[in-house]
């Protein structure tokens, strides 16, 4: 599962398509970020490939920003896990820089 972290930490950092996501569609109605957690729960398909999104916890309350999370994660190739998918379950946490 460090493999899987580390995927989705690179993710964050290289692409920025996450970070994207969040500042296209995590904004209050008076313009400013929120902040709250996101938990996905999807399968690790054999070839590293994400797929069958669930939202576990939305605290945002975003839909958009849901919906564009999981196409971004859908994009990455993880580690693959072996000879069977793995359910991982992953949070994210969304804060306001102080």
């Amino acid at each position: 599962m460090a493999g899987i972290r580390a995927a989705v930490q690179k993710e964050l950092k290289a692409s920025g398509k996450l970070a994207a996501c969040y500042r296209e569609h995590a904004r209050l109605a008076d313009g400013t970020p929120a902040a709250g957690t996101l938990r996905l729960r999807f399968l690790l398909g054999t070839d590293g490939r994400a797929g069958r999104f669930d939202v576990l916890l939305d605290t945002l309350g975003r839909p958009g920003l849901t919906r564009c999370m999981q196409e971004a994660l859908a994009a990455v190739q993880f580690p693959p896990p072996g000879d069977v998918p793995c359910e991982v379950v992953y949070p994210f946490t969304f804060q306001v820089g102080k």
